[in-house]
């Protein structure tokens, strides 16, 4: 989650997990979980977090093709 974690401290000041599930109003855990990628986040909670960063769901997700 590099893009995610670089807006999110550019743009939102937070740099800890329990920040950015705080500053998107999501438990910690489920934050955990995104960022594990044991879990996606509903459209919902997705297009919240990209507003909250200023940017779209399509740059915050960004995939990497390996």
């Amino acid at each position: 989650m590099g893009v995610y974690d670089a807006l999110a401290a550019e743009r939102a000041g937070v740099t800890t997990v329990v920040a950015q599930a705080k500053l998107h109003g999501i438990n910690r855990q489920h934050m955990f979980r995104i960022r594990s990628g044991k879990w996606q986040p509903s459209l919902t909670v997705a297009m919240r977090m990209a507003a909250d960063l200023g940017t779209t769901v399509d740059a915050l997700f960004e995939r990497v093709d390996r």
